[in-house]
């Protein structure tokens, strides 16, 4: 069911049911569903930086390009490196390091 004064999508019913919340700029902040809860936040640039799932939070850092350069879960960390051209040239993390052509 959408926010008729925003267009934003708030509900969800049946039965996986959603319902979510926003901030003052548009940036989803809460997402409570059939088989949990979510929650979102942002830096000041609207990038999101962390999430939380069923009381699990991941975190998220970003360059000055705006792309993402680590990410921190509970299992471990991820590490992404970017060519000039701003194209994706490696992950390094906890399950290892994988690198694109």
């Amino acid at each position: 069911m959408p926010d008729s004064h925003s267009n934003r999508l708030t509900a969800v019913s049946g039965g996986q049911w959603r319902n979510f919340g926003y901030d003052a700029v548009g940036n989803l902040m809460s997402e409570s569903r059939w088989d949990g809860s979510r929650s979102y936040a942002y830096d000041p640039f609207n990038r999101m930086s962390q999430t939380t799932v069923n009381y699990s939070a991941s975190s998220y850092t970003a360059n000055a390009f705006n792309q993402r350069t680590m990410k921190t879960t509970p299992q471990g960390s991820t590490r992404y490196v970017y060519g000039p051209s701003g194209e994706l040239l490696q992950e390094a993390g906890w399950q290892g390091t994988t690198n694109y052509v």
